[in-house]
């Protein structure tokens, strides 16, 4: 554990994972001579994880997504951010885009929006595992795919985080 010179308060720590931990979310905390800290959550994932790269705030400045299954960690910085995504989907293949955000205490309660290459609106999600977004898709032709991911109430800070996972994986529902 460091603390940086400018933010005495301030503790930063790197946290090793096993190679075999079991994917979901994890807390930690912090143990010094005066207590211990709150307890901070965190993911332990199981597939590849990119950045969300801005600009992708409209749909013709989509991030575009090569390589499924990925897990998109991002963010709604300011009020009224909305983040574009856009993959290849696969006639007959079954897509899963799950949102979490509130499971990890983040105070970003997800819409999440499917859509075609044309700009129709194929499916919606908004409250599935609480405040966090989840859907299920399987496309009729092979073909671009838009996601559209903002928050319900378009608020957006620097603590309004999110992992959005896309793609064809198995899915218990």
């Amino acid at each position: 554990i460091t603390t940086p010179k400018d933010r005495p308060n301030t503790a930063i720590a790197k946290v090793k994972i096993a190679p075999d931990a079991l994917p979901g979310i994890r807390a930690v905390r912090a143990l010094t001579k005066y207590g211990a800290s709150d307890r901070q959550l965190f993911y332990v994932g199981q597939y590849n994880e990119i950045a969300e790269k801005e600009p992708n705030n409209t749909r013709d400045k989509a991030q575009e997504i090569s390589t499924l299954p990925v897990t998109i960690t991002g963010r709604s910085d300011s009020a009224e951010d909305v983040d574009w995504y856009k993959f290849k989907g696969q006639k007959g293949q079954t897509y899963v885009l799950e949102v979490v955000a509130s499971r990890l205490e983040s105070p970003f309660d997800s819409v999440l929006t499917l859509q075609d290459a044309q700009g129709h609106e194929l499916a919606i999600s908004d409250d599935y595992f609480g405040a966090d977004s989840f859907l299920t898709y399987t496309p009729k032709t092979d073909g671009d795919l838009y996601v559209q991911l903002r928050d319900l109430r378009f608020q957006g800070g620097g603590n309004y985080i999110y992992r959005l996972t896309i793609g064809a994986i198995p899915r218990v529902t």
